[in-house]
């Protein structure tokens, strides 16, 4: 099994350096999964907009609690990507 996470560092002033966050999982067995959340406006920061993934966090766990029962190995990867702005 492969976590990979991954988060974007914006520079502009307005975004106070936090960008989209992402996760990703992948198992031996072919299921991809991912959920990922973006910082907005706080007026936007709610669970029918911005934060509409946390529904799918039960994918993952899921996902991960099979893949480990089978006997995956766990691989994690972090991933900062920079805003070129």
């Amino acid at each position: 099994m492969k976590v990979i996470e991954k988060f974007k560092e914006a520079t502009a002033p307005y975004y106070d350096n936090a960008g989209p966050w992402t996760l990703e999982i992948e198992t031996e067995s072919g299921i991809k999964k991912s959920i990922s959340f973006n910082e907005g406006e706080p007026e936007d920061m709610s669970f029918g907009r911005d934060l509409s993934d946390v529904f799918n966090i039960s994918d993952l766990v899921k996902a991960a609690y099979e893949a480990g029962k089978a006997g995956e190995e766990y691989h994690f990867e972090y991933i900062l990507e920079k805003d070129d702005e």
